[in-house]
């Protein structure tokens, strides 16, 4: 039977007595440790230790779970002795978790103190990125140091200025500075328009359009890498850097904004294969509204590089139709600027063996062809056979880009036709030195170059007669 209240016996009430000592001597302890664990807390931060003022991203590491960090010391070493990419890898996500603060020292030495000699490629390009990983890690944490040296590493000059000891098996020593530029850029890049911040988002944006013109006035093709940032950047700016899905409408208009990047021109990277029939509908809506002729020029060459999205036929088809039937009469200047820019898009269309493009372009070099169409329009004293050699000369002019990177003239087939051109013959042999001069600095450059001036790219009189 168990003992009611009051009638516990003696024996049980020392015992009892004793567990409530027992239980206010841990209380105090308790409390005891507590105000000195808060107390060693504020004396860590007060000798500089800020290590636990970071919030870093979510990471896989198990650095993170270890309740008793490495000593930083030990995981340089470590990191420096390194000889395969996992070790690599995992060392510098455990010095990101445990030490975000000294990540920008360590990765400093590193780079440039500690590596020497040719690297195995697998081991140099998991070095190129990861350093990248890390500083933008613990950017997005708050730490400053660490986005200003992201940010430096942007610019391959800032890598060439370190004078690195180290590179890749079977590459020249100038390939560093532009393989962690472009890490670097892909990180920075990623802090910066994939964090929902409107106010990164916009400063990135600027950091990029500065290098990218500092490059044009320089007279330097800027980094491919400078230009997509840019496209991608101005993308992510109309949905406010958060996280919707841009419609076919940001996109295109994106493309056609004077912002966009000239260099790239091609735009097929901002949006879905299974996206283009709806890209295709929307240019051909803006090549039927009057009111955006301006647009026009850019349009043409964006059904041009819909080819890369598997519609070359159809965009083939509408160029030819937007060419030889969609107008007649006398034109405008802006509607005629537009039918100027057809043979470049074909060119670009047809790159590199389509042969209904190329044909037509070869077909298109010489006065003859056009004058057995019977084009119904012109413009101002452009008719007959003055807009026939005017379009022959524009097709010889844009030939090249449709040939294969390393050829650095127009074929001989070309050269031919045009001798053979009666009257026309002298000025289209203007025309063909001049596309030869181009073609001699080869056809990847001859295509940026067109693109970059923008005044020369759409200034139709910009041809020999």
């Amino acid at each position: 039977m168990y003992p009611v209240v009051g009638e516990m016996s003696q024996k049980c009430k020392v015992l009892g007595r004793i567990h409530c000592r027992i239980c206010l001597l841990v209380l105090v302890v308790g409390l005891a440790l507590a105000a000195g664990c808060e107390s060693g807390n504020v004396e860590l931060a007060n000798n500089g230790e800020e290590n636990s003022s970071l919030t870093l991203p979510n990471s896989n590491s198990s650095a993170q779970e270890n309740l008793s960090p490495i000593p930083l010391a030990e995981l340089q070493t470590r990191l420096f002795a390194a000889k395969t990419a996992q070790d690599i890898e995992h060392t510098l996500a455990t010095i990101t978790a445990q030490y975000p603060h000294d990540v920008t020292g360590v990765v400093d030495r590193y780079l440039t103190g500690e590596l020497n000699g040719k690297l195995d490629p697998n081991i140099y390009w998991t070095i190129c990125e990861q350093v990248a990983v890390s500083l933008a890690n613990v950017a997005v944490a708050g730490d400053r140091q660490s986005l200003q040296y992201l940010q430096n590493g942007i610019d391959p000059n800032f890598w060439r200025t370190k004078k690195l000891a180290w590179g890749r098996r079977g590459s020249p020593p100038e390939a560093v500075p532009y393989a962690l530029a472009n890490n670097f850029t892909e990180q920075y890049r990623k802090f910066a328009f994939e964090s929902g911040d409107e106010e990164k988002g916009e400063a990135a944006l600027a950091y990029f359009e500065i290098l990218y013109k500092k490059s044009i006035e320089e007279k330097k093709i800027p980094r491919g890498i400078i230009a997509d940032s840019i496209a991608i950047g101005l993308l992510r700016k109309r949905t406010n850097f958060a996280e919707a899905k841009p419609e076919i409408e940001d996109i295109v208009e994106v493309y056609l904004s004077d912002e966009y990047p000239a260099q790239l021109r091609c735009f097929t990277m901002l949006f879905k294969p299974g996206d283009a029939g709806k890209v295709y509908l929307y240019l051909k809506n803006i090549l039927s509204d009057d009111g955006r002729k301006s647009d026009w020029p850019m349009a043409i060459r964006g059904m041009a590089h819909l080819a890369l999205a598997g519609m070359r036929d159809e965009a083939f088809e509408y160029l030819l139709d937007f060419l030889e039937q969609h107008f007649g009469g006398n034109l405008d200047f802006k509607t005629f600027a537009a039918l100027a820019e057809v043979p470049t898009a074909m060119a670009i269309l047809s790159y590199p063996n389509y042969k209904k493009g190329k044909d037509y372009m070869e077909d298109g070099v010489v006065p003859s062809n056009w004058e057995r169409k019977q084009l119904k329009w012109r413009y101002d004293s452009l008719h007959g056979e003055t807009r026939d050699l005017y379009l022959a000369q524009l097709f010889v002019k844009n030939y090249g880009l449709l040939l294969p990177a390393d050829e650095h003239r127009l074929p001989a087939l070309i050269e031919r036709k045009i001798s053979q051109s009666g009257n026309a013959h002298q000025a289209l042999t203007q025309a063909l030195d001049a596309a030869n001069k181009k073609m001699a600095r080869g056809r990847g450059k001859m295509c940026i170059e067109m693109a970059l001036d923008r005044k020369n790219a759409f200034d139709i009189w910009n041809y020999p007669y």
